[in-house]
């Protein structure tokens, strides 16, 4: 972890400068500003509300896995600062990615720096291979690690599967579907994670007041009823919509129904929980 740890230190102070040259560059090569205004795609996919949920997608796959790393944070502020860098940099990357496309017609970042060449082609490149050495092995770690506690197993075997999964996964999008097949898997995080979100925010901030209890293991309850609840329907819900394809909205829906079902469930349960105790 700690070898992680320094070349993510070393890694994004040069990433943001290549962004940012790679950005400048591009804009050159789509005819400068001007370029970047009058330009056309030849087929409009995303609307603002689709391109709005993709970006909760994303953020719902990168912070339910922070979830973890934060309880070492020094304190509250030092964790909503980190997630608004967090939410820059992935702001930064998309449009990056978006007018370099406008720029060079084609997708990803290496392919990007391979078309604009030079020394931007040479940084380019090694900077990808250093990123894939900083993210890819702490998430393969981070997750063996939770489904290790959650199965009540030695990471062991987690540890080998998940890089293979995300090895073949990998392969996949880029030799198979093409990068494009990334907004298909984020939107379905985006679905199976919104009741999930909106269950956790309402326990903290509804439910606990913002006040966390941390328990130990053997005095957690084996299941939580009031959550499952909430999720499943949720989770119904939430499928249920994206098979209607004229609401566009279902993400942002989904979580304001489940916040308020949780909610509702959970002081049910509550006040007959208290009412047995009497």
């Amino acid at each position: 972890m700690n070898g992680v740890k320094l070349i993510s230190n070393l890694s994004i102070p040069v990433a943001i400068i290549l962004f940012i040259i790679i950005y400048a560059v591009s804009v050159r090569h789509a005819g400068g500003i001007e370029g970047l205004m009058a330009y056309q795609p030849t087929q409009t996919t995303y609307t603002v509300v689709t391109i709005a949920q993709t970006m909760v997608g994303m953020w719902m796959a990168g912070y339910l896995g922070a979830i973890d790393l934060t309880t070492d944070a020094k304190n509250g502020k030092s964790v909503v600062f980190a997630a608004i860098c967090g939410s820059g940099f992935v702001l930064l990357c998309f449009l990056v990615g978006q007018v370099g496309f406008m720029g060079t017609g084609v997708h990803t970042l290496a392919d990007i720096c391979a078309s604009l060449g030079g020394a931007i082609f040479l940084i380019g490149s090694i900077f990808v291979m250093i990123a894939q050495g900083n993210t890819t092995p702490a998430c393969d770690y981070m997750y063996s690690n939770s489904f290790a506690a959650v199965f009540h197993t030695t990471r062991k075997w987690f540890a080998i599967i998940i890089p293979l999964v995300a090895g073949v996964v990998a392969f996949i999008i880029m030799y198979g579907p093409g990068v494009d097949f990334i907004s298909t898997i984020v939107d379905i995080i985006g679905t199976v994670m919104s009741p999930m979100i909106a269950v956790m925010l309402a326990d903290f901030y509804v439910i606990r007041k913002g006040k966390l209890e941390v328990k130990e293991e053997k005095d957690l309850p084996v299941v939580n009823i009031p959550p499952i609840i909430a999720i499943v329907i949720g989770l119904v819900l939430s499928f249920s919509l994206k098979a209607v394809p004229a609401f566009q909205l279902s993400t942002f829906f989904v979580m304001a129904v489940t916040f308020v079902l949780y909610i509702v469930i959970a002081k049910i349960f509550g006040s007959k929980t208290k009412r047995e105790v009497r």
